[in-house]
């Protein structure tokens, strides 16, 4: 691995926001102005069996869910997770979770990591 491998592994982090159905594009667009890149919003669904739904409150409900992923700078990482969890209100119960993932070890998204940290070298931010 070269210099420019070791400075994007170094530098960018993996952050995985999951919020309630209907807040992914809105937590994707707040982050971009925090300098979160190469952001994706996929379709999620809850694990709770849908049986504690009927039977504990008497609804059909379905808990879904969309899951932001976004990759960031390190020196960005902090503000970013202060924006996105005031945004998005995750730390009161129900509304969701937010984890990050350090890319030390990784597999397969090396290229996206790459891609993103020419990015900051270029000055370039966003989708």
């Amino acid at each position: 691995m070269n210099k420019e491998h070791e400075s994007a592994d170094f530098n960018m982090k993996l952050i995985v926001f999951v919020v309630k159905k209907g807040m992914g594009s809105k937590v994707s667009l707040e982050a971009r102005k925090y300098g979160a890149m190469r952001r994706v919003v996929l379709l999620g669904k809850g694990t709770a069996p849908k049986k504690i739904y009927l039977d504990f409150l008497g609804i059909d409900y379905e808990p879904e869910k969309e899951i932001v992923i976004m990759i960031v700078e390190k020196k960005c990482l902090k503000d970013l997770i202060a924006a996105l969890t005031k945004f998005s209100h995750i730390d009161q119960p129900g509304q969701g979770i937010a984890f990050v993932i350090d890319n030390a070890e990784h597999s397969g998204w090396l290229n996206l990591l790459q891609i993103a940290y020419q990015d900051v070298l270029e000055g370039k931010h966003g989708n």
